[in-house]
């Protein structure tokens, strides 16, 4: 199966800003709970 490094890196990219955003949000999250 041939996978587009394009579009591979599409993806990773994708997953990493979700990944950032994610991290971003429960840290905010925790910090305004203390």
């Amino acid at each position: 199966m041939y996978i587009n490094p394009f579009v591979a890196g599409v993806i990773c990219t994708i997953l990493g800003e979700m990944l950032a955003v994610i991290a971003a949000a429960v840290y905010q999250y925790f910090k305004k709970r203390r």
